[in-house]
């Protein structure tokens, strides 16, 4: 059974009432939070977008309990901003690593088109979806 979109809702508005110290930082945990809504921890976990936000608020959660920190509206749009950061970052991987692969493949069919005596240079030159690409820049 899936998870619906209100059940992920209700998790961040907790966490951010954490953020807002509209609930006691002392509360802050898994306990609490699975508590009150129906997804698992694991289930929770596994969302990404959750899991920027519960770490961010963590670290937030600390400095309040440490007393080093109160709710500062400009520091939690800092916090935001980080966790943003670190998202972009991480996708950014993801499309080199993904690019990274998409060379390797490109170079194994240039061996693959010269082992059967075709030049890998038409395909570059002459590809239907090179063209494609380039008349959408073009009129898009």
């Amino acid at each position: 059974m899936a998870t619906t979109k209100e059940e992920f809702e209700s998790a961040f508005k907790i966490l951010s009432q954490f953020e807002r110290q509209l609930i006691p930082a002392q509360e802050f945990g898994w306990e609490f939070i699975t508590s009150r809504v129906k997804p698992s921890k694991a289930t929770l976990w596994r969302n990404l977008e959750f899991r920027d936000e519960f770490v961010r608020v963590k670290k937030l959660v600390g400095a309040y309990k440490k007393g080093k920190a109160g709710y500062d509206l400009n520091a939690s749009k800092e916090s935001t901003k980080d966790a943003e950061i670190n998202k972009l970052k991480r996708k950014i991987e993801e499309l080199e690593s993904q690019l990274s692969r998409e060379r390797e493949r490109l170079a194994y069919a240039a061996v693959v088109a010269r082992r059967e005596n075709i030049d890998p240079i038409k395909f570059e030159e002459n590809s239907p979806l090179l063209g494609a690409i380039g008349r959408k820049k073009k009129y898009g």
